[in-house]
């Protein structure tokens, strides 16, 4: 092949468009970020809230339906951080007026989602899709402290449903493997309802079944 072929098979595959192979892969994603909740100091009567940020890990399948359509399942986990806020109004028993003091406490997470994506594009994609599932906090170590002392309180532990929608982008960078970046923005419902946000990055392996 001589140089000018040589130049126009080149301009010819980096110009032609990628098929989709996606249809029926089966891919494991393990992904690391940040994630944030706005949450309420535990045992707070009422009053402003804080943003608890940590670190996140996944582990999750998704399996490719068609070329465009994924079902997802995950789970994951934040470790144990320590919190702390001031000005916090708790009411201790055996009195039903509420003081202030300052509240420290740690706090971990975990759950399992399963959900649906779209996926548009070959080497780069968009990705779109909504996750459901289970949420559990566990709140340990609490400790208030106000003008007269610095109580010990039990911990407990919170379930809730979790809700999110998901935003980003994903990139084949060889075969079977890919990377991505996807944007979570989650919606707490049942015990102290709430809303967060998350930003994780992935890397996966996919077979084709």
């Amino acid at each position: 092949m001589g140089q000018k072929e040589t130049v126009l098979f080149l301009i010819a595959l980096l110009s032609a468009a990628p098929a989709l192979a996606d249809h029926g892969a089966l891919s494991l994603d393990m992904s690391v970020g940040g994630a944030g909740l706005s949450l309420a100091a535990p045992y707070a009567s009422n009053g402003g809230r804080m943003v608890a940020v940590d670190f996140e890990a996944m582990l999750g399948l998704r399996y490719a339906l068609t070329n465009e359509l994924e079902f997802t399942l995950a789970g994951y986990f934040e470790p144990e951080l320590p919190y702390s806020a001031d000005n916090v109004p708790v009411t201790l028993p055996p009195s039903s007026n509420p003081v202030s003091g300052a509240v420290t406490f740690s706090l971990s997470q975990f759950g399992i989602v399963a959900g649906i994506r779209y996926v548009r594009g070959a080497v780069w994609k968009l990705v779109v899709g909504l996750e459901g599932g289970w949420n559990h906090r566990s709140y340990s170590g609490i400790q208030f402290a106000f003008a007269s002392g610095q109580p010990d309180l039990p911990s407990f532990g919170t379930d809730n449903i979790v809700l999110q929608p998901l935003l980003g982008v994903e990139f084949a960078f060889a075969d079977h493997w890919s990377v991505s970046l996807l944007s979570r923005f989650t919606v707490l419902i049942g015990p102290d309802a709430t809303v967060g946000a998350s930003l994780m990055l992935s890397i996966s392996y996919s077979w084709f079944l």
